[in-house]
C-alpha cells in the first residue's frame, strides 16, 4: 500500500517547501511537511514530492518505519473522512538512493505519475459513490411503511413518483460508469503504450487529457446531483442519521474539489475552439504578491 505526501501549504505555485538532500557523508535525507497525504495513515511506503538542492524538483519512495516520520490523522474534511488524509512531518528521514527520482512527480511528461492517472482514482470513486446511491436508496425505499396522504401508493415502493425518482438515480449512475469505462480503456492502452517504451505521440496523449476531463465533468455532476435528489424520495426519515446517506454528498462534494471542475471545463472549451493542448502538470498554491 502506497500514500502520499505531495501538498503543501502555504507555499508558492509551483514551488515546495519540502527538501530531499544528501548530507555530508552522502546520504539522502528528507525535510519537510505534507498535507492531504491520502492513505498514508494506512500505508507501508509513502511517495513524496520535493525539491533538490538546487531547487528543482525531485521525488522518492520512502517506508513508513524510516525514522523520522510522523504522521497525523487530522484530517479535517467533512467527507472522505476514512480516506486518512492528514499531515506527514519528515525530519531528516534517510531515504535510500536507489527510491530516488530525479524529474517529479507530475511535470507532464508520463502518463503513470500525472494527472490522466491520479483523476482515474477519483473519477472510479465517484461512480463508486454513484452506484451506492442507488443500492442504498433502493434498499430505504423497500423497507419503507409510511406514506403520505397526497402520494399515488399506500407504500413508497409502488408510489410512481418515488420510483421515478429511483429510475432517475440508476441513469445517472449508468452515466457515471460509461464515462467512467470509456477512461478505462482509453488509460489502460496508453500506460500499455508507455510501459513498453513507446514514445507516445502528443496527440494521443493530449486525446486522453481530454477524454478525462471531459469524463470528469459528467461523473462528478451527475454523482452531486444524484447524491441531492436522492433525499426525494423519503420523508424525515430520510434525514435520519443512522442511515448515513448524507455521507453520499459529503464525500462526493469533497473528491469533486480536489481538481475543481471549472478549470477542466475551460480546458475543454479551450481544445475545442483554439486546439490548444490540455494543461498535464498540476500545481497549487499563492501566488507571490498577490494582493
Amino acid at each position: 500500500m502506497v500514500g502520499n505526501a505531495v501538498t503543501e501549504i502555504n507555499n508558492a505555485v509551483g514551488e515546495g517547501t519540502t527538501t530531499l538532500a544528501q548530507d555530508s557523508e552522502g546520504t539522502w535525507r528528507l525535510n519537510g511537511t505534507k498535507y492531504y497525504s491520502t492513505g498514508t495513515l494506512y500505508a507501508d511506503w509513502i511517495i513524496v514530492a520535493a525539491v533538490d538542492a538546487h531547487g528543482e524538483e525531485i521525488a522518492a519512495t520512502v517506508s513508513v518505519n524510516a525514522p523520522g516520520i510522523t504522521r497525523l490523522d487530522d484530517w479535517d474534511g467533512f467527507g472522505q473522512q476514512l480516506t486518512a488524509s492528514g499531515t506527514t512531518v519528515f525530519e531528516n528521514t534517510p531515504v535510500e538512493a536507489e527510491e530516488v527520482y530525479a524529474g517529479g512527480l507530475d511535470d507532464g511528461t508520463r502518463v503513470a505519475t500525472g494527472q490522466a492517472s491520479w483523476q482515474f482514482l477519483h473519477l472510479a470513486a465517484l461512480t463508486g459513490i454513484a452506484e451506492a446511491i442507488v443500492r442504498d436508496v433502493s434498499e430505504y425505499v423497500r423497507g419503507r411503511r409510511r406514506s403520505f396522504s397526497h402520494g399515488t401508493a399506500d407504500l413508497p415502493r409502488d408510489d410512481a413518483q418515488v420510483l421515478q425518482v429511483v429510475g432517475e438515480l440508476s441513469s445517472a449512475a449508468f452515466a457515471a460508469r460509461a464515462a467512467f469505462d470509456s477512461v478505462v480503456s482509453a488509460l489502460g492502452g496508453i500506460l500499455e503504450r508507455e510501459a513498453s517504451g513507446e514514445a507516445l505521440p502528443e496527440e494521443d496523449v493530449n486525446a486522453l487529457y481530454i477524454r478525462v476531463y471531459q469524463a470528469q465533468q459528467v461523473i462528478a455532476k451527475n454523482v452531486l446531483a444524484a447524491a441531492t435528489h436522492l433525499f426525494e424520495v423519503g420523508g424525515a426519515s430520510a434525514l435520519s442519521q443512522s442511515k448515513r446517506l448524507d455521507r453520499h454528498w459529503r464525500n462526493a462534494r469533497v473528491l469533486a474539489n480536489h481538481n475543481p471542475l471549472i478549470y477542466r471545463s475551460r480546458l475543454i472549451g479551450d481544445w475545442e475552439v483554439n486546439a490548444t493542448p490540455p494543461a498535464r502538470s498540476y500545481r497549487i498554491g499563492s501566488v507571490p504578491n498577490a494582493q
